[in-house]
């Protein structure tokens, strides 16, 4: 598959995905778990929004309260941070698997992700679980640059990664012992 062709599909894809996560996204109310979200977004700074859910660690919500300010806090505006996570994690699968399996694995990685039904339904909530899976990709991207040659970008890209779950989620902890064992 030629290189002009491969952008174009995976952009395609990217946009299908986008198009229709967004389309009616914010039809639906809040649930209870997305109301714990809101409520770390509408506090008034960045250390009362880290402190708002002690059950669950604090980058999420900072990162939500500030992306709230920008979108606003309606049901769109919370849910808008798991979407465009969700679509960076495809295009992240599709650039991995790109290196190690080629361009027609990449493609259909890529479609494979955004149609999960899983999946859809992470994009769609304003929850935690397609950040969290963002820097588990990219934790293993970063291992397999080490891989093929440590460089000082890679380890950087690794540590950064990891860091970040632990501080995203409950079962970060899990996942980077997972991706170190």
């Amino acid at each position: 598959m030629r290189s002009r062709s491969y952008t174009w599909l995976l952009a395609l894809v990217l946009l299908l995905t986008a198009a229709l996560a967004l389309r009616g996204i914010g039809a639906q109310s809040l649930w209870f778990d997305e109301g714990w979200s809101a409520y770390g977004a509408a506090q008034p700074d960045l250390a009362a929004a880290a402190a708002s859910d002690a059950t669950n660690p604090p980058l999420y919500y900072m990162l939500l309260h500030v992306t709230a300010r920008l979108w606003g806090d309606s049901e769109l505006g919370l849910r808008v941070v798991s979407v465009f996570a969700g679509l960076l994690s495809i295009a992240l699968a599709a650039r991995w698997l790109c290196e190690g399996w080629g361009r027609s694995t990449a493609l259909l990685g890529a479609a494979a992700l955004a149609t999960l039904p899983l999946w859809w339904w992470a994009m769609r909530e304003a929850r935690m679980y397609t950040l969290l899976a963002l820097l588990a990709l990219l934790a293993v991207y970063a291992f397999g640059q080490l891989r093929r040659g440590p460089s000082r970008r890679a380890w950087a890209l690794l540590i950064f990664a990891e860091l970040a779950a632990l501080y995203t989620h409950n079962t970060g902890p899990v996942v980077i012992v997972w991706l170190n064992a």
